[in-house]
């Protein structure tokens, strides 16, 4: 992945460029992570019931909203996403988010957040990681 074509192409999407910098930054992260086999985004589907309340704050057309809402979440399901790292062998799930109607998570943001969270956990793994290492090597040339 380019980091200049995707800052370019969540730019064309609307992103702010602060936030597409970031993005487009942890997404060059995140390809190299999951072609490594470290990190990976799993969509999985959502056992609660979508919550509408938020519809009742749209005036008058909100029961027009809501029969296309719920259309929408009959055609295409409601998913959670988590981001999960790869630890001693094991899938951890470090975040998740929730409530996403079909694919409405990719470039919402909470992706790149999830994304990230699991980039940090995995750089916090291999900090401590090398930090037993080294406290071993130390230990071992003193005895």
């Amino acid at each position: 992945m380019n980091l200049h074509q995707e800052y370019r192409r969540l730019r064309a999407l609307g992103w702010r460029a602060c936030d597409a910098m970031r993005y487009a930054r942890t997404a060059v992260e995140w390809e190299k992570a999951e072609r490594a086999g470290l990190v990976r985004l799993g969509v999985v589907p959502d056992e609660e019931m979508y919550d509408d309340s938020y519809i009742d704050t749209w005036g008058r057309r909100r029961e027009k909203l809501r029969k296309k809402l719920w259309a929408k979440i009959e055609r295409e399901g409601v998913y959670g996403l988590l981001a999960e790292v790869r630890v001693n062998g094991q899938w951890d799930t470090v975040d998740s988010c929730w409530g996403f109607i079909g694919d409405d998570w990719k470039d919402s943001g909470y992706d790149a957040d999830l994304k990230r969270a699991a980039l940090c956990a995995l750089d916090e793994q291999y900090t401590e990681e090398a930090a037993e290492l080294s406290a071993r090597a130390t230990y071992a040339g003193v005895a």
